[in-house]
């Protein structure tokens, strides 16, 4: 076994420290090393806080981050289990290293890391006090449904869903609901994802502006299922909601609806995507954590995907060609420059009633889709007449 640092070495780390003032840098990390290697007990934390934040440096540079990360994680695992922090600081590391892999494209060695979270699956309780910490959790059920291993996802879903519930405030709730009742849809399991969504992101008494949203994809959740019924009902709550918007201060909810709105349109492409073929990660479409690439990679897909609609002679395909690449810009722009959706939306709802005036025996749903896409996102913009005339006109196609 190597010797110790030297007093010298140990007394220039302290001081290093000391007048880092928090500050992380190269000098102050090799200093950790030293005081850690020296007093293990007192230092181990701290060497690993230390490794995660230089590291972030890197995030731009995954083969250099990942060196850092993978000595975070060794050195985390040493930490005493009684420390406080020792749950978050573990965990984020694994994370850290797993997505890494993800980003340097080595998906099968990310899901061996992810697997490694297994013997720390008790531990999620104990992180109720790092709150900062506890998100990197849910990269694992995200990597696994982009996996298609949808079973296993849920199980992780449900585990988070009880966790966030037990907290007194939960920001992640509503991307977790989205998480698990997506992969519930992929497992036909519908009758728990009416009943997960309803009891979490749709509240009947609440007339805030992403409660349109809840209901919209709720009763898309309710067609999925073979529902119409339940679907035209939920449909008619939403247009009462709509018509109650005006009536409301809107300060600070746009940005909020333009969040939800984003999410349900994702999760409601899915049925429209082709089957993968080509053996990387598929998109997880309720996801909020995307694995690093995915998303990047699902906007850039919006050009192909417009120009092989434009090729398209007019009927179904091109509608549904089109929406998927609408989807795809709405949800690179629908939070930053709404403006830019107008039009995409706008040639949706034309190309529908195109394929409508041809005849097509599905142009009448694919037109009620298009038309309850842009009262959403006129209902985002404000233009709450715009929104509420397209609403109606879908529920006309869909009760007739």
């Amino acid at each position: 076994m190597a010797d110790g640092p030297d007093d010298i070495a140990i007394d220039y780390a302290r001081g290093t420290l000391m007048s880092a003032r928090g500050e992380v840098t190269e000098r102050t990390v090799n200093a950790s090393r030293v005081m850690a290697r020296a007093f293990p007990d007192s230092y181990t934390t701290g060497l690993v806080t230390q490794l995660l934040k230089h590291s972030g440096f890197f995030r731009d540079h995954a083969e250099l981050r990942l060196p850092l990360i993978e000595e975070a994680v060794v050195a985390a695992r040493q930490i005493k289990d009684t420390e406080p922090t020792w749950p978050g600081l573990v965990i984020e590391a694994i994370v850290t290293q797993a997505r890494c892999l993800q980003t340097l494209g080595r998906s099968a060695d990310a899901m061996r890391v992810f697997a490694e979270l297994e013997q720390y699956r008790g531990l999620r309780s104990r992180l109720e006090r790092f709150p900062p910490h506890k998100n990197h959790w849910d990269a694992w059920p995200t990597a696994l449904a982009e996996s298609s291993r949808h079973a296993e996802a849920v199980e992780l879903w449900y585990e988070a869903l009880e966790y966030e519930r037990a907290l007194s405030y939960s920001a992640g709730l509503p991307w977790i609901v989205l998480e698990l009742t997506d992969a519930l849809e992929v497992l036909g399991r519908f009758d728990e994802a009416v009943a997960v969504f309803s009891a979490h992101l749709v509240s009947k008494q609440s007339k805030y502006g992403p409660d349109l949203c809840s209901l919209v994809h709720l009763a898309r959740i309710h067609q999925a299922a073979g529902n119409p019924a339940a679907r035209a009902a939920t449909l008619d709550e939403a247009c009462a909601v709509l018509s109650t918007l005006p009536r409301h201060d809107e300060s600070g909810r746009p940005v909020r609806f333009m969040a939800a709105l984003n999410h349900f349109l994702v999760c409601s492409t899915r049925a429209d995507e082709p089957p993968r073929t080509d053996g990387e990660p598929g998109y997880s479409y309720g996801s909020y954590w995307w694995s690093p690439g995915l998303r990047p990679r699902f906007h850039a897909e919006a050009e192909t995907l417009l120009a092989e609609a434009s090729a398209l002679p007019h009927g179904p395909d091109r509608v549904i060609r089109h929406r998927r690449a609408t989807v795809r810009l709405a949800s690179e722009f629908l939070r930053h420059r709404p403006e830019r959706l107008a039009e995409p939306f706008d040639e949706g709802v034309g190309l529908a009633e195109e394929a409508l005036c041809g005849g097509s025996e599905a142009a009448p749903e694919l037109l009620a889709r298009a038309l309850l896409d842009r009262a959403q996102y006129r209902a985002t913009r404000q233009d709450f007449g715009g929104a509420a005339t397209d609403f109606t006109a879908a529920l006309d196609l869909i009760k007739h």
